[in-house]
């Protein structure tokens, strides 16, 4: 591959972080989106089906009353945590508007429905989930956890309501919602019991939390608890009351009565009873369950997901200029569940270890995959060249939307209406045009050079040279 555009190949320090593609207004949201229809209502507002009025996309928007939150810093930290999390299972937040009476967060539209709602269905018509199945549907939500408590975020309110299918197909991804009652940790804390606050739904709440002292653990035990009920509809821990729940799940006993049990094997009991051990310090971690046996080997197979990745993808994004890179990860970011579902399979079984990230030596046995099924040749260099030209925040790793930036149809995702709403993420005073402070303000410079490579793309967007790109120069941009 020769490096015939430049030197965008070269590992840059400009820093494209994923918060950035998510934009904050203050005014009326109805001048952007039409509200469709009420989807559901919770203590502090109600979430909506609403539509583009641009793109004419559907999205889910959660508007919050201000009257009603108490605790307007708990909002808060629900959105920015938000902001950072970058994974194939956690919902998507887009934008943020404000107004005097409310706050309104535009989210990914999930059309498949609640985990619990297919749990109560399957098991009123007798047709639990397999082992295969519930593997398959566990590791996805364990990698998004995991990849939580990497980053320093409990979740603490881990149930099936709050996963939720992203299409109505029976192979659809979940992705894991509400992250209102999440908390950040310190990761040099992270063993000693720092958090106090009891929260969470008692029939997943772990012993700790009741007793007001706890770490991220409590999250594995609630994913303990989640992975007996999608095994048998049941919970380990019932009773008349929440009274009666709570000492069940202090005393920490239960047991695989159900008939059904006797068909489930004992790696799975197993796995069960050490993520629900009381004492937190032999229970395991996230990323120790994601490493049990009967989660790897339940995953699926590289083989078994149809390859269509065109490495051609790959090498057209590796010669873009930042700016269209920087475009690239929003269309890619703002990109449907059904348009990303085949990339999102393949992102899933390149990711072997599950941590929700691509290791260079992840995508080098993918792109091998790729190289046998499709007779590609590309030598180790031009990998490595491929690796650098993704990793945009420069972390070492390949994260979820680096990916699909990376392997979407630009030719298919590349329309006016989507460019236009990248020129509206620019525009950051919403005067109509762009100047070169916004720009630096998104694509962030670290070095002398960073800036001379950002002016010099900003000078050629700019055609009439008047400091400024406005949306046609910004169109011509993409299509020249």
């Amino acid at each position: 591959m020769n490096d015939d555009k430049g030197n965008f190949y070269r590992k840059s320090s400009v820093i494209i972080k994923k918060e950035s593609l998510i934009s904050s207004y203050i005014g009326d949201i109805t001048g952007s989106y039409d509200f469709i229809k009420e989807l559901g209502a919770g203590a502090f507002g109600k979430v909506f089906l609403v539509e583009d009025k641009n793109t004419k996309k559907l999205y889910a928007c959660k508007r919050l009353s201000k009257k009603k939150i108490k605790n307007i810093d708990s909002i808060i930290s629900e959105i920015n945590l938000l902001k950072t999390l970058d994974h194939p299972n956690i919902v998507k937040l887009f934008e943020i508007f404000e107004d005097k009476c409310y706050l309104y967060l535009v989210m990914e539209e999930l059309k498949g429905g609640e985990l619990f709602d297919r749990i109560l269905s399957r098991a009123q018509n007798k047709n639990y989930y397999t082992e295969k199945e519930v593997s398959r549907l566990f590791k996805q939500i364990l990698s998004g956890i995991n990849y939580c408590h990497e980053n320093g975020i409990c979740h603490r309110d881990i149930k099936p309501e709050n996963i939720v299918f992203a299409d109505k197909s029976e192979d659809s991804s979940v992705k894991i919602i509400d992250f209102g009652l999440s908390k950040s940790f310190d990761h040099s804390k992270s063993h000693n019991q720092n958090m106090k606050t009891r929260v969470g739904t008692c029939f997943y709440m772990s012993p700790e939390v009741i007793k007001g002292e706890y770490n991220e653990k409590c999250d594995v035990w609630s994913l303990g608890v989640l992975l007996y009920v999608l095994i048998s509809g049941r919970a380990p821990f019932n009773g008349a009351d929440d009274n009666a729940i709570i000492k069940k799940v202090t005393d920490g006993k239960f047991e695989f009565k159900w008939e059904g049990w006797k068909n489930i094997s004992d790696d799975c009991k197993n796995l069960i009873k050490w993520m629900l051990t009381v004492d937190v310090k032999t229970r395991p971690s996230a990323k120790e369950v994601l490493q049990n046996p009967w989660i790897s080997l339940g995953a699926p197979k590289a083989s078994d997901i149809p390859i269509h990745i065109e490495l051609d993808e790959l090498k057209q994004y590796g010669g873009m200029d930042k700016l269209k890179k920087t475009v690239s990860g929003f269309i890619a970011f703002r990109l449907s569940e059904e348009d990303v579902k085949d990339l999102n399979q393949i992102f899933q079984s390149i990711d072997k270890n599950g941590d929700g990230s691509l290791s260079i030596e992840e995508l080098k046995n993918g792109l091998e995959l790729i190289k046998k099924t499709k007779n590609l040749d590309i030598t180790t260099d031009e990998l490595e060249k491929i690796f650098e030209a993704i990793d945009l925040d420069n972390n070492g790793v390949i994260n979820y939307n680096e990916f699909i930036t990376a392997t979407f149809d630009r030719k298919k995702a590349f329309s006016k209406e989507n460019i236009y709403q990248a020129f509206k993420m620019f525009d950051v005073d919403k005067s109509g045009k762009i100047s070169l402070k916004e720009i630096e303000k998104i694509i962030q410079p670290e070095s002398k050079e960073d800036q001379e490579e950002i002016l010099g793309i900003f000078g050629k967007a700019d055609k009439n040279g008047d400091g400024e790109i406005d949306f046609d120069e910004f169109l011509t941009a993409f299509t020249d």
